[in-house]
């Protein structure tokens, strides 16, 4: 199938007044091997950081944290995120990115064992 591509209403923007984060929602359950990627384009004009952290469905963060810096017209991957973040994620945890700075839009692949992908948008929490 085809999906529709990322645009400026999937992307958040860092700020002091804006508490607005992107989350993925609904990683299918785990039924053999698989690794989830993920990304973060930054669509803004200046350099852009991100952190990504996962949360349980009460919205306890788990694990460690990850941030990156990420250059204009760029893209920050991950290859693997259950490996860097040391967590398992299944369809009950939510994968959050909060701006640090700039402006940017997420999204996961779920990939299995072969090779068949699933595109999941991060979509925005709220903006001021």
């Amino acid at each position: 199938s085809v999906e529709r591509p990322l645009t400026l209403r999937d992307a958040v923007t860092a700020g002091p007044e804006n508490d607005a984060e992107l989350v993925i929602v609904g990683i299918p359950a785990r039924t053999g091997p698989r690794r989830i990627n993920v990304g973060v384009v930054n669509v803004g004009i200046i350099p852009a950081t991100f952190r990504i952290t996962a949360h349980t469905r009460t919205g306890r963060p788990i694990g460690p944290s990850i941030e990156s810096g990420i250059p204009e017209d760029q893209v920050w991957t991950t290859h693997d995120i259950e490996k860097e973040l040391g967590v398992y994620l299944d369809e009950t945890m939510t994968l959050r990115f909060t701006p640090i700075a700039g402006t940017g839009a997420a999204y996961a692949t779920v990939v299995d064992a072969s090779n068949n992908s699933e595109f999941i948008v991060a979509h925005p929490t709220h903006q001021q």
